[in-house]
């Protein structure tokens, strides 16, 4: 079964309100400015209705949008039940495959020490034989030579092998994240998070609005800070 969500039949919602609306609006922008006792009150009549226009084109759309909401809430819902299980199996799956993946690789390396230890081990035997072959000889400095020659060499290098080589054995996710900067407030110090802040460029820092709202809505007219406006608006009770 599939369902359909029609968006052109939302675009439509309120079609019947919109021409009333849309000619007093035009209607009202012609308007003279308030500039005398009667336009005065000439203007407060006009927000009374506008008040009332806006109130009745809020109540009309209130209910569909509660509705849209609450659609969109149960399909994410079914979305979550159908996905999750899905996606915890694939991410076991993953874990399988990264934790054979690194087993794997760890052994190649264990491998890899053992057959350059060897190599080592045969290039000394060599370097001895060699040096007591010279001494025999009487070429007792060519053989220190040789052998300090074989000391002083690099250990071998030796590559295996890598059987996943050109194998895409799983996917990974790169998730970047950052850190030096205050990450949560309430836990970091104020040292901490002033340092950080004259350090963060200015395009990346954030107003807490949240907290300046709660400040301007208790001190009013007697609110104060530095780099902001504070105002109020003049709304009718609806």
């Amino acid at each position: 079964m599939t369902f359909r969500v029609s968006v052109a039949d939302a675009d439509k919602a309120g079609d019947e309100l919109a021409p009333a609306n849309e000619a007093i609006v035009a209607r009202l922008s012609l308007a003279p400015r308030v500039s005398d006792p009667a336009s005065l009150a000439q203007a407060k009549l006009d927000r009374q209705d506008l008040a009332d226009r806006i109130g009745r084109v809020e109540a009309f759309f209130k209910p569909l949008k509660a509705s849209a909401y609450a659609l969109w809430q149960t399909l994410c819902k079914r979305e979550r039940t159908i996905l999750d299980p899905l996606r915890h199996l694939d991410q076991e799956k993953a874990a399988e495959i990264r934790e054979y993946h690194d087993a794997e690789q760890r052994e190649r390396r264990r491998l890899e020490q053992e057959a350059a230890e060897a190599a080592r081990h045969d290039a000394e035997a060599r370097a001895l034989a060699e040096a007591a072959a010279l001494e025999q000889t009487g070429d007792a400095d060519v053989a220190e030579a040789v052998i300090a020659e074989a000391i002083a060499a690099p250990a071998p290098v030796v590559v295996l092998p890598d059987p996943f080589a050109g194998v895409q054995t799983f996917t990974r996710r790169w998730h970047w994240k950052y850190a030096g900067g205050p990450m949560d407030v309430k836990q970091t110090p104020p040292d901490l998070v002033a340092r950080a802040l004259a350090r963060v460029p200015l395009d990346f820092h954030t107003l807490d609005e949240k907290k300046i709202g709660q400040y301007v809505r208790a001190m009013k007219g007697s609110a104060s800070i530095a780099g902001l406006d504070v105002y109020f608006t003049d709304e009718p009770n609806r």
